[in-house]
């Protein structure tokens, strides 16, 4: 009888022991922020599958611009590693989930960014005047990238850059020398050379009709540059 007495015992204990573990061990909520991408991209763990989220609402400087590196240190050091709750606002054209990023105190990740000067208020993709009203304190308490005198917004800056691009990639092209001369093209779509002779090993390799245009036409028009196996100077 004792002994069954003390078998009930430890086996109460042990249940008693199992149980507090697993109360002790309550599943995390939300999803774990496994990448940041920048100061308003960051990656979250769903369904054990890497999903990209567009912070709705608000735009960090880029990389390369002054206080883009701060802005995702900011917000690697606010959401990297940790649990968050998400509210879906719908996708953009890059097929990336727009959404707001709520931490596990409870404060939006969105507006924590723009009350603290590292990301404006995008109001051409969003409706909160909340963010417009955190914005207006930061520019007045100089916070962040306020502190500079005249900071770029990110569209303005992407803007530039394909400008910028556009007009080099329609910057006029010198007429080379020899542009009568013949030469020969593939005119398939990958194809990016010239070539000097028909019998060249790259030019055998064309799947479509070879055909025969002036250098001058090649560089200018096609905007072709020299095969570097049948150009090369014996």
């Amino acid at each position: 009888m004792i002994f069954k007495s003390s078998y009930l015992r430890n086996y109460l204990f042990l249940l008693l022991v199992l149980l507090t573990l697993a109360c002790g061990e309550k599943p995390k909520e939300g999803f774990k922020v496994i990448g940041v991408k920048d100061g308003d991209t960051v990656e979250l763990l769903m369904d054990n599958k890497p999903v990209t989220v567009r912070l709705y609402g608000v735009d960090c400087p880029e990389k390369k611009q002054d206080f883009g590196t701060q802005a995702r240190k900011f917000t690697s050091d606010l959401a990297y590693g940790k649990f968050v709750r998400l509210e879906q606002k719908g996708t953009d054209r890059y097929g990336r989930t727009i959404g707001e990023i709520f931490l596990p105190d409870g404060k939006s990740l969105n507006k924590e960014l723009v009350a603290n000067g590292y990301a404006w208020y995008y109001r051409a993709y969003a409706n909160d005047p909340q963010l417009g009203y955190l914005e207006n304190d930061a520019r007045r308490l100089e916070r962040g990238l306020w502190s500079q005198p005249n900071p770029v917004a990110p569209w303005d800056f992407r803007k530039n850059k394909r400008e910028k691009s556009q007009a080099a990639s329609q910057k006029p092209i010198a007429k080379p020398a020899d542009a009568d001369r013949e030469v020969f093209i593939c005119p398939t779509g990958s194809a990016s050379t010239y070539h000097t002779r028909p019998d060249c090993p790259v030019l055998k390799r064309c799947k479509g009709q070879i055909e025969v245009v002036t250098r001058g036409t090649a560089v200018v028009n096609l905007r072709r540059t020299a095969c570097k196996v049948c150009s090369k100077k014996k």
